[in-house]
């Protein structure tokens, strides 16, 4: 028993930076996705994009996103992180030999009651390969994903561990005492769990013509991902029954935790359809004709990632026969070195702890994706997107928060801008971010926040892509051979 309270100890311990620091979203956010020249970059949002797409070839040389966000935690330093880029950090707040001293009393707790969120990704593109051929769209696709996360952790619970159990610095009084005081300590549940993959997987995409320049593509990448094991904790709700001087009573609780390190293959898929759509001709007036130069619309629907692992896991499971009293000084204990006595005494006393092996299915982050480009005027767009999880916020699943996003943006063959405006993480948060096109560099945020007021910040956001390619489709023997003959004919009627 003492191993899962060993575990849940050290995940616990690293738990305050883990709510700040720590992201590693596969599929983080990509504003960028619905541009016209997004290249092999749209198949992040909806693989029929690519058969619409406007290169002829696009190989994507690196590329990564990073992205991590909570609602406990926010970074307050005394200077600018940027002064660490010019070595310019005081001196007060360097070690004896000149590095950057951080302090735990730069993370701030915010004053919010409600259960603590946090999550944490990266998403690594490797070289990458989109290819036009004839009506067809071909690509191969390498990549890299890590997501761990924290959900619905009692604010109490959350401020015992930053405290990391010391009673000195509040633990016991602060998040026991006050908190019972003030009616009771009441968990609803929680879950902490991390995991990723790698993956190379083919695509292929097409797009038929219809009436009136009106279009519609479909696109399908299949996948095989490679996971190397996932880790997780979870407990059920539970509140504090009584409160004497040293000690405390716990009223029943399950908890239990899995994990594994085992090397496993698994099919994976994304799937999209993408409609393009224009005005009949005789309702196309000479201002439409103008400003609609691509389409009116273009609207997308998507399953991203869709797929799972089957891991045999470590399994421990414990859960208490009656209420639990706990000493002060045990409570103490659960953050030294005899946390496997204290907490074996505990539960051999109060409870039943169940050890096995069990077949667990940790899914990719499974998503939804609809999206509307809206083409205003001749390089205006206004693209919006919605972002579905189709993972559960308590399991272990690897899973990508929900969001909705509006991106105007200015773009054109070379270069482009866009600035995406939403709700983030679940809908809980409003973020404004920019990002920029420039020849072969795509860099961006969603989030201005982290970048612009770097001594209060609670989030961070960045992403870059460089590639290479060709825009526009190689012109065919037949088209090179008229091209010739025109000219030829052209110069013998001059001379002539």
């Amino acid at each position: 028993m003492g191993g899962l309270i060993k575990i849940e100890n050290r995940v616990y311990l690293l738990l305050p930076v883990f709510l700040f620091f720590f992201k590693a979203k596969a599929q983080v956010y990509s504003s960028f996705s619905q541009s016209n020249f997004a290249g092999i970059y749209g198949l992040s949002q909806n693989p029929s994009f690519a058969a619409l797409d406007k290169h002829s070839w696009h190989l994507n040389l690196v590329g990564a996103g990073i992205n991590a966000n909570n609602n406990y935690l926010k970074l307050a330093m005394p200077y600018s992180p940027y002064r660490a880029v010019n070595d310019k950090i005081p001196r007060q707040y360097q070690t004896a030999s000149g590095n950057p001293d951080f302090r735990k009393s730069w993370l701030l707790r915010k004053a919010s009651t409600r259960p603590k969120h946090a999550s944490a990704q990266a998403h690594i593109i490797g070289p990458s390969l989109l290819i036009n051929v004839k009506s067809w769209k071909f690509g191969l696709v390498t990549e890299a994903y890590g997501n761990a996360r924290a959900y619905s952790i009692d604010r109490k619970l959350a401020d015992i561990i930053y405290l990391e159990f010391d009673s000195a610095a509040g633990a016991y009084d602060q998040a026991i005492k006050e908190s019972y005081r003030g009616g009771q300590i009441n968990t609803k549940g929680g879950t902490l769990s991390g995991s990723g993959y790698a993956a190379i997987g083919f695509h292929a995409s097409r797009a038929w013509d219809l009436q009136w320049n009106q279009k519609i593509s479909a696109g399908i990448t299949p996948k095989l991902a490679f996971g190397a094991g996932f880790g997780g904790l979870s407990y059920s709700d539970f509140d504090i029954t009584s409160l004497f001087n040293d000690s405390f009573r716990i009223s029943k609780i399950y908890a239990e935790s899995r994990y594994s390190q085992e090397r496993r293959v698994a099919f994976a898929t994304d799937i999209g359809m993408t409609y393009v759509y224009n005005k009949p001709t005789p309702r196309q007036s000479g201002k439409y004709r103008t400003n609609k130069t691509k389409y009116h619309s273009k609207i997308g629907l998507a399953i991203l990632n869709i797929g799972r692992f089957k891991y045999n896991a470590n399994f421990t499971s414990l859960e208490s026969r009656n209420s639990i009293s706990m000493a002060k000084s045990d409570f103490e204990n659960l953050n030294g070195s005899d946390v496997d006595s204290v907490s074996s005494q505990l539960f051999e006393n109060y409870g039943a702890v169940n050890q096995s092996i069990r077949r667990t299915k940790i899914g990719l982050p499974t998503a939804l994706h609809i999206s509307v480009d809206h083409q205003v005027r001749q390089n205006i767009f206004v693209a919006a997107s919605w972002v579905q999880s189709l993972r559960k916020r308590n399991s272990y699943h690897m899973r990508q928060q929900s969001y909705l996003l509006l991106t105007p943006r200015y773009e054109t063959k070379h270069w482009e801008v866009g600035v995406p405006l939403g709700l983030f993480y679940d809908y809980r948060s409003l973020r404004m971010g920019l990002y920029a096109r420039f020849g072969p560099l795509f860099i961006g945020t969603h989030s201005l926040n982290g970048f612009l007021n770097t001594r209060n910040a609670s989030d961070a956001d960045f992403f870059i892509r460089i590639s290479v390619g060709t825009i526009g489709k190689p012109k065919s023997k037949i088209e090179r051979e008229k091209e010739k003959l025109k000219q030829d004919g052209g110069n013998k009627c001059d001379d002539f």
